[in-house]
């Protein structure tokens, strides 16, 4: 009777524990996704002053340099390129242009990328991929569309939490995205 209840305690206990570790490894995940979203949210979102900053003032000029050469998608501004009274000559950079070097400069250090896209482009690098047209072209063709969506992916071997939210055309873009069809509020 003894090795019969010990054995019954032992199922139980194994149990139990089976129990406890599969639920604390559910908390585990679900919190390591709350923290994952959160800090996507807050990294989007500080490039998001970034760019709204840069949009209301119509882009930031900035010297000419074997780093930071005219923006040939930008050719079509007639202010793209200007010469101070002192001589020193500036290019305008575009805040997608402004995002996407800070992105590829800072992608390795801070495990971030980060870009903006749509289903007509400036820059042919600002293409989206498959996944991202796929959210775009739902986004715009169903108003009930939510205006963030997530999935985890395989990206080069590597996880990758992705997060694509919805942003509108401002006035400030007019400049550099009109002449593609854009209006204010698409």
């Amino acid at each position: 009777m003894a090795s019969h209840f010990s054995f019954l305690a032992g199922l139980v206990w194994t149990a139990l524990i089976a129990t406890s570790y599969f639920l604390n490894a559910n908390h585990a995940k679900d919190t390591s996704m709350r923290l994952a979203h959160a800090e996507a949210r807050a990294l989007l979102n500080k490039d998001l002053g970034l760019i709204n900053w840069s949009t209301r003032h119509g882009g930031v000029y900035v010297p000419i340099s074997k780093h930071q050469q005219p923006i040939e998608f930008l050719s079509h501004l007639s202010h793209r390129d200007v010469t101070t009274t002192d001589g020193v000559k500036l290019t305008l950079v575009n805040p997608a242009s402004m995002l996407r070097q800070v992105m590829s400069e800072y992608a390795d250090q801070f495990g971030v990328k980060g870009r903006i896209t749509g289903l007509k482009v400036i820059n042919p690098a600002n293409a989206p991929d498959e996944w991202e047209r796929q959210q775009i072209q739902q986004s715009t063709q169903n108003k009930d569309y939510p205006d963030e969506v997530w999935q985890l992916a395989d990206i080069d071997g590597q996880p990758y939490l992705r997060h694509l939210r919805v942003m509108q055309m401002e006035s400030g873009c007019m400049d550099c995205h009109g002449h593609l069809g854009f209006k204010v509020g698409d």
